[in-house]
């Protein structure tokens, strides 16, 4: 159980035929909150030829949220090469702040990636910036990626998954999915003020997808590997309990850049108890770097919600 809130989620792994009829038209429902168009048949069809669903329920049993999971394998270089392939996630309203389910998420695929005979990439399908904020802050090394050249191997890699799903509506030369019937985001203004803010990410997502609004998909890919996870990614998907394998405790701490940041308010916002702001408007820790365990949640909130990258955590190994 996590805590999203206030309110008590469950994120755990099932499998399609786990779902009984409720559960589907719930997550029918949550697609239909958050796209436009979607289309019952095609929905079902999707949901039943997924390998996993990480269902988020709340303490009645009601489905909250769920992400998608199919394994798809390709031949290269001589050997096996696996994908997860995934679209967006979609979560109810007063959920879409929580992030804990990446745990549950992440648990699953590494487990199932150390038991596969090759290679393990993550494929992401995403028509929002969201989503797409998740794998360039978590990972080190993904495509596409602003900050460094487009790696051959990994468009080769992205293009083979992609079309083994969507053999006619991929655009190699863009790096994106445009569906036939397009499923636009409804909430549209939301996702073009996010775009247009000072983050870096959110600005490449607009420019390498221009047709999100549309629900043209931005396809991405990042190699499920330890040693390819951020410091802040370690946070997010392994969470508050990891532990070093040696040498003693570690401690989260937070900070601040200050040569970054445009005191956009987001950090105070979300969590005062560890963040004041000056009376230029400019943030400042409230007490100690060190981040109590019962607000690292809050921590990893305003790191993953800083639009200029400002906000970062630290694993400070203790003497």
């Amino acid at each position: 159980m996590v805590r999203a809130n206030g309110q008590t989620v469950d994120a755990h792994m099932v499998t399609p035929r786990d779902l009984d009829a409720k559960d589907r038209e719930r997550m029918y429902g949550l697609m239909c909150w958050h796209f436009e168009g979607v289309d019952r048949e095609a929905f079902e069809q999707d949901v039943a030829e997924k390998d996993w669903i990480l269902r988020m329920d709340d303490p009645v049993g009601s489905i909250q949220g769920f992400t998608t999971l199919k394994l798809l394998r390709q031949d290269y270089e001589n050997h096996h090469a696996y994908g997860f392939f995934s679209g967006d996630t979609v979560l109810a309203p007063e959920f879409m702040s929580q992030s804990s389910w990446l745990r549950v998420w992440s648990r699953h695929i590494f487990r199932v990636a150390s038991e596969l005979d090759g290679p393990a990439y993550w494929v992401l399908l995403t028509a929002t910036h969201r989503t797409y904020r998740i794998i360039s802050t978590a990972f080190s090394r993904f495509h596409p990626d602003p900050r460094v050249p487009a790696s051959s191997k990994m468009q080769r890699l992205l293009g083979d998954f992609v079309r083994q799903k969507f053999p006619e509506e991929y655009d190699e030369d863009k790096g994106v999915v445009k569906l036939k019937v397009p499923v636009a985001y409804r909430y549209q203004e939301e996702v073009e003020a996010a775009c247009a803010e000072g983050n870096s990410h959110n600005r490449f997502f607009r420019t390498a997808n221009p047709g999100y609004l549309r629900g043209d998909f931005l396809c991405c890919l990042t190699e499920i590997r330890r040693d390819n996870i951020t410091a802040l990614g370690r946070r997010i998907l392994l969470g508050p309990r990891a532990r070093p394998k040696a040498g003693g405790r570690a401690s989260l701490e937070l900070r601040l850049d200050m040569t970054r940041c445009q005191g956009h308010g987001r950090c105070f916002d979300l969590a005062p108890d560890l963040v004041d702001v000056d009376d230029d408007g400019l943030p400042r820790l409230r007490g100690s770097a060190r981040v109590p365990a019962n607000l690292q949640d809050k921590a990893q909130l305003i790191a993953s919600n800083c639009p200029e990258g400002a906000v970062r955590l630290e694993l400070v190994r203790d003497e």
